[in-house]
Order: C-alpha cells, then structure tokens, then sequence
C-alpha cells in the first residue's frame, strides 16, 4: 500500500514539476500571455551609459534571418523599441525550409542602475511561395499564445520553443552588452618636434 502511494505521489510531483518546466521554457505569464520581460539592476551605470550600451547591442539584431525594424528611439528619455523578426522552420541542416516568421516588440527603457527589457506581442506569420519561388508573407498571422494548431501541433510546439529559445538566447546577450565598460585607450602625447 504504501508503495503504491509513494509512486503515485512521485508521479504527481513529475507532472506539476514538468508542466511549470514546459511554462517557464514558453515564457507564459500567469495571465497567458507568451512574453518575456525583466528588470536587471546596473549598480553604478548611468542611464545614458546603459543607453549607448543597449544601442550596440540593437546593432546585433540584424543578419540573415532576423531584422528589427520600426525602431523608436528616444535618447532623451533613454528609451528603445522596435519590432523584432526572425525566421522558423519546418526542418534543420542542409534541408531546412522556411516555414514562417515569428515577430514581436522589443522595448527597452533605462535608468540610473537599472534597465528593463521587455519582448511582447509575439505572432507568428505564415508564408506562401510566390512566382519566384520566393516564400513571402500572406498575410495571415497566428498569436504565439495560441496553444491550438490543428493538422500541425507538433510543427507549432516546435516554433513556439524555438520562440522561446531565441529570446533567452537574446537577453541574455542584452545582459552581457549591457554592463560593458567602454575601452577608453590613452593616446600617448605626440613628441614635440623642435627646429
């Protein structure tokens, strides 16, 4: 008997624990909502430096399949935010082929020792092949807090972690950028030539 209740007891625990493992690795809040925001302490950085700093990092926002566009920048208030896009697909390595885009906000505002970043609004866009065989949008989009994906589930878990995986992948780089001190390099005096 007591067997018996341990391992249901175990069980149990395995289930809480792995449904709060899979909603922590989604970034779902307690109002449902996928999205991922963080206030991080800066002891000793101005707003402005943290400003600069947040600046360098934007930069890094744009490659091959990611871009951010409709960026907002107030440097008086210290204040940044665009939307942020990046591709998915529907299978890795030599073969990999667009499936769709995933976009959301990216805000960030700062103060003196503290900054906080916020990724909101995520959807997902679908993609149709033109002419060209190019894939576009269809306009067609799918919030990323829909769980539901009828006829693809599996494809659409799958896009919701790597969401998931590429924003932590993200601010954890926002971290690093962001308590970076600038190299002020000293220029050693010119010698004087005399005549």
């Amino acid at each position: 008997m007591s067997r018996k209740y341990l391992v249901c007891v175990l069980l149990i625990l395995f289930s809480l624990g792995w449904g709060s493992i899979k909603s922590q690795s989604l970034m779902v809040d307690e109002s449902g909502r996928f999205q991922m925001v963080e206030v991080v302490p800066s002891d000793g950085f101005t707003k402005e430096a943290l400003y600069r700093n947040s600046l360098g990092w934007i930069k890094t926002l744009k490659g091959m399949d990611k871009t951010i566009s409709y960026l907002s920048v107030d440097s008086v208030l210290c204040k940044i935010s665009g939307q942020y896009e990046f591709l998915v697909y529907m299978q890795g390595g030599i073969l990999k082929k667009k499936a769709g885009a995933i976009s959301c906000v990216i805000s960030l505002e700062m103060k003196d020792n503290k900054y906080r970043y916020a990724f909101t609004d995520f959807l997902y866009h679908y993609l149709v092949q033109d002419r060209n065989y190019e894939m576009i949008k269809n306009g067609k989009t799918k919030p990323l807090e829909d769980t539901e994906a009828p006829g693809w589930q599996k494809l659409w878990n799958n896009h919701r972690k790597t969401a998931a995986r590429e924003v932590k992948k993200r601010s954890e780089e926002l971290k690093e950028v962001m308590i970076a001190v600038p190299n002020l390099v000293k220029e050693n005096p010119k010698p004087e030539i005399e005549w």
